[in-house]
């Protein structure tokens, strides 16, 4: 098994408004994220994944200073999301709000071949 090197993307980049964001292609090379989030002073990010692109479910995302799993995220912090058999990744906000709401989400990507 040969580790990929991992690949930083931006699902949300400075997001001002409630929006999907980027959705990431996996194409079944990736097997974990890990998502920061900063900003926004409340936020709701639903973490989704897709075989096809077009179809997207709602996925298991864990809080890593719980560890507890859901499907959205709503804490400025660090979660962990796996992504074994999907080959798109995206974590639509909602509920963005504050006096100058920015955020950002910063997933890096692990897997093999």
């Amino acid at each position: 098994m040969q580790w990929l090197s991992p690949e930083k993307n931006y699902l949300h980049k400075e997001a001002s408004a409630n929006g999907d964001g980027e959705t990431l292609k996996l194409f079944g090379r990736y097997s974990l994220a890990c998502v920061y989030i900063k900003g926004g002073d409340t936020r709701t990010l639903t973490w989704q994944g897709s075989i096809d692109g077009v179809n997207f479910q709602d996925i298991e995302g864990t809080r890593v200073s719980s560890g507890l799993d859901a499907t959205t995220a709503t804490a400025e912090e660090l979660y962990r999301v796996d992504l074994t058999g999907l080959y798109y990744f995206k974590a639509p906000l909602s509920s963005l709000t504050g006096t100058s709401p920015s955020l950002t989400a910063t997933a890096i990507l692990y897997g093999s071949v």
